[in-house]
């Protein structure tokens, strides 16, 4: 399945995630999809419409898609239709896995408590916020990279922030994660 076979039944299956497709010269496209509706694209460093211009050039080598809340939503893009159609050049080369099945019911484990004093605890942010943050910057990887700050343990929200962020590339989009998860605290 090519990447844009797979945004195609992502669109018409009403999924709510990100797509992340690596695109020639290890570059990242990020395209964001609330109920089958593109909402968000990114690429180059670069956010919207302007993105389509970039990626003529270019071909997809791979995608892959991790279900979630979309934190970014771009209100100037055109119509979802209008999007397919600028993406199916780029997109219509290189291998990835099948739409994913939907997720089975399962219950999750409660958060663990993070940390040392209560008045800290009462303004918990949401950690699943934070995970969905980091998978916009940084792709599916970013679940593991929680999962593994969370066992190591913190002190306090902008501690597990400063570690998370080195994590993010280039330094603009690590300082625009840390402001955005920064917030996510308040």
């Amino acid at each position: 399945m090519t990447p844009f076979a797979l945004l195609q039944s992502l669109c018409s299956d009403r999924e709510t995630g990100l797509l992340f497709a690596v695109m020639e010269g290890n570059r990242q496209l990020r395209i964001g999809l609330v109920d089958g509706e593109i909402v968000h694209i990114t690429y180059a460093l670069k956010r919207g419409p302007i993105t389509f211009g970039l990626l003529a050039a270019s071909h997809a080598v791979s995608a892959s898609f991790s279900r979630g809340m979309v934190s970014d939503i771009q209100a100037t893009l055109p119509s979802t239709s209008e999007i397919l159609r600028r993406l199916q050049a780029p997109l219509s080369s290189g291998e990835c896995p099948a739409a994913p099945a939907p997720p089975s019911p399962t219950p999750t484990a409660p958060a663990k408590q993070l940390w040392k004093n209560s008045e800290a605890r009462a303004r918990n942010p949401s950690i699943d916020e934070l995970r969905n943050l980091l998978v916009d910057y940084i792709g599916p990887i970013g679940d593991l990279l929680i999962d593994q700050e969370i066992q190591n343990g913190f002190e306090s929200w902008p501690e597990l922030v400063d570690r998370l962020a080195q994590d993010v590339t280039p330094e603009a989009e690590a300082s625009a994660f840390r402001m955005a998860a920064l917030r996510l605290s308040h």
